[in-house]
This record gives structure tokens, C-alpha cells and sequence, in this order.
């Protein structure tokens, strides 16, 4: 009994301790990537932070100023915004966020001197902001400076965490980015650029009620990911594809998910395709 009593403090403490140092930052104290981003292991805010009743969404811009811009100009200053929206019944919040560029996803960028609740934490050769402490509002602002040389694209990867405040991660939510907010380097590619495309594609049926076909023909044969992401930005699927030229059909499960809408990403490490599915 005595064993038990013991194995049951340690099993709290060490879920107070994990709860604490998610509080004080990510990056600073348990040195991970939470913000979804290609070095997180598929993990963000809403990995443990996932069983309240909050429906948290998050919004990231970069500004100018007070207009919000998509592209950058090399060695210019802007103000990275993070709000983490619709939880105004949440008692704190928390965020994380990096900046990344290229196939490496190496940094991009340079943070400024963060705001009082806010830090810049260095892990991996790339620089991340958070908080440093709960904060009472949904929104954070820290300005960031540009790479002096075009880099090209840069993209912003982000998660967010809307709390009760109640010493753990229960009764809490996590919410990040679906698809990376990606900056455009001035006087270069635009949106279209970055679509990715096919000669043709088909999802059926939809609406579905168990699950649906990805109907496509592919003129670049090459491994792809496969994402699947709820109405939240919750990933509930991650696969590779290796798609050949021609005509091609991939199943998509969602026997197991609740009704509601999905949202499906296919992606060639360059460019990227969203589609909808929505189960009845």
C-alpha cells in the first residue's frame, strides 16, 4: 500500500513538474518544439493540453505597422501577432512560435527584445518565441527583423494554449496552425507560386459518412505528405505518399473521427494543397 501511495505522489509531482515547465515556456525549460513546425515530432500545445471545453483558434500575422502584410523586404522590422481567439472564457494563455526558411527549415530572422511575459529561448540553432510566464491575455506582440538577404519564402509556425488555470493540463486547450503562415519575399514568387497543383482532383464522395477517396492524376511522380487536420488544428492524421505519374486513388479514413469538418493538405515540401471533407 505504501508502494502505491508513493508511485501515486511521484505520478503527481511529475505531472505538476511537466505542467510547470510548460508554463514557464516550452523551448526554455523542456527544450521542445511545440509549434507543429517540421522539428516539433508532430507535437504543438494541444498534444497535452486537449480534454476542456475551450474552442480555441489561432491567428498569427506579421505586421507593418498596424496593416497586416505576406510578404517581407530583407532587413526590414515587422511585429509578429498571435492571438489565440474564441477562448475568452480561459483564464490564461501561453504561445509559442519560429520563424524558418528553406528546406533545412533553418532560423529566419531576428527577434526583438521581448515584451514584459515573453522570451526568446535559442534551441537547435533556431530561435523561438514564447511566454516566459501564464498570461492573462489571448494576445502576444514581439517584433522581428528580417534576414538582411532574401532568403525567399519564410514560414511562421505557431501554437497557442487557452487554460483554466487549475495547476495541470486538465481542462485546458491547445490549438496551432493548420498550414504555416508563409512570407513571400518582396518582388519574388507570389501565392500562386506556392499552390500546389495537379492535373486533376477528386474527393468522394463529399460529404461522407465513414470516409472518402483522394482521386488524382500527377504529372511529377515523388513522395508527398499526406495531412489531416480537424475543424480545430488538431492533427489526427501524417503520412508520407509516393505518388507516381498518372492516375492514382488513396482511401482516407475517418470512420473513427466525429462528425464535422476536416481539413485534407498535401504537400511537396514546397508547395501546398488544402482540400475540405466534411462528414455528416
Amino acid at each position: 500500500m505504501k508502494i502505491r501511495i508513493l508511485f501515486s505522489l511521484f505520478g503527481l509531482m511529475l505531472v505538476a513538474i511537466l505542467f510547470l515547465n510548460a508554463s514557464q515556456g516550452a523551448a526554455e525549460v523542456q527544450e521542445q518544439d511545440r509549434t507543429m513546425s517540421p522539428l516539433s515530432n508532430s507535437t504543438s500545445c494541444a498534444t497535452c493540453h486537449n480534454g476542456g471545453g475551450f474552442s480555441p483558434s489561432l491567428n498569427v500575422q506579421l505586421l507593418d505597422g498596424e496593416m497586416g502584410v505576406t510578404t517581407y523586404e530583407p532587413g526590414k522590422t515587422y511585429t509578429l501577432r498571435v492571438e489565440i481567439a474564441g477562448a475568452e472564457a480561459a483564464n490564461i494563455y501561453g504561445f509559442q512560435a519560429v520563424m524558418l526558411q528553406g528546406d533545412a527549415d533553418a532560423n529566419a530572422g531576428t527577434f526583438g527584445t521581448p515584451a514584459a511575459g515573453i522570451q526568446v529561448t535559442p534551441l537547435a540553432e533556431r530561435m523561438y518565441a514564447e511566454h516566459s510566464a501564464p498570461s492573462n491575455s489571448n494576445i502576444f506582440m514581439i517584433d522581428w527583423t528580417a534576414p538582411a538577404e532574401g532568403l525567399g519564402d519564410i514560414r511562421i509556425y505557431a501554437s497557442g494554449n487557452a487554460a483554466n488555470d487549475n495547476g495541470s493540463t486538465s481542462g485546458d486547450n491547445g490549438v496551432f496552425l493548420a498550414s504555416p503562415v508563409v512570407l513571400t519575399q518582396a518582388g519574388t514568387s507570389n501565392t500562386q507560386d506556392r499552390i500546389l497543383t495537379f492535373d486533376a482532383i477528386r474527393i468522394s464522395p463529399n460529404p461522407t459518412h465513414s470516409g472518402a477517396m483522394l482521386n488524382l492524376e500527377n504529372s511529377q511522380p515523388g513522395r508527398y505528405s499526406l495531412s489531416l487536420f480537424n475543424a480545430v488544428g488538431q492533427n489526427i492524421l501524417r503520412k508520407s505518399l509516393d505518388l507516381v505519374q498518372g492516375a492514382q486513388s488513396h482511401w482516407i479514413d475517418l470512420s473513427e473521427q466525429p462528425k464535422g469538418l476536416y481539413f485534407l493538405q498535401l504537400s511537396n515540401g514546397q508547395q501546398l494543397l488544402t482540400r475540405k471533407i466534411l462528414k455528416q
